[in-house]
């Protein structure tokens, strides 16, 4: 594995090293260190898709990469899923299946920071499917925009249930819809 100072020129994350280690590894592990604490922020087959969380603030990041680790696990607990796609769709990791078993997820911030986001094609009936199981329950820590965003507060507790839940229904929606 190899860590961000493996990665630096005068300070900064060079790419070009990105890329060239990551293709000799086959895998790479970004942590960022701060004073006295390295923190891990996960294992990548792209650069691109590293460099993306990397560039994350805290807890932001954190939050978002628990997201990521239950897609992954999402898909491996139900065989209807097929295999996650994982790749940078507007500059934030996006998660498909392949085969097309449900829509395409995609973690991120709105420009202003003030949340974190679960993404869905705004054309798909999902936030509405969502919205009927949890809108309204003023306990949880999600909200709404339109038929494109599941927000949550970073910096609270994550309504880890009900995001579970939307990715579940999320990585099935295809196949939930032909009845499978």
């Amino acid at each position: 594995m190899i860590s961000t100072s493996d990665l630096t020129h005068q300070g900064r994350a060079d790419p070009l090293v990105i890329a060239f280690k990551a293709r000799q590894t086959g895998c790479l592990e970004v942590r960022h260190t701060t004073g006295d604490e390295t923190l891990t922020v996960g294992q990548f087959d792209d650069p691109a898709i590293a460099n993306a969380f990397a560039a994350l603030p805290e807890p932001a990041r954190a939050t978002l990469l628990t997201l990521r680790e239950w897609i992954f696990e999402q898909a491996a607990r139900d065989d209807r899923i097929g295999t996650i796609v994982e790749d940078l769709k507007w500059g934030q990791p996006s998660y498909a299946t392949r085969p097309k078993s449900g829509v395409p997820l995609r973690l991120g911030q709105p420009k202003d920071g003030s949340s974190c986001a679960l993404y869905v094609p705004c054309q798909s009936a999902l936030l509405g499917e969502v919205r009927d199981h949890y809108d309204g329950v003023e306990t949880l820590n999600l909200w709404f925009e339109g038929n494109r965003g599941l927000h949550f507060d970073p910096s609270l507790p994550l309504p880890e249930a009900q995001l579970r839940h939307a990715i579940q229904l999320a990585l099935t929606y295809y196949n939930r819809r032909k009845g499978r």
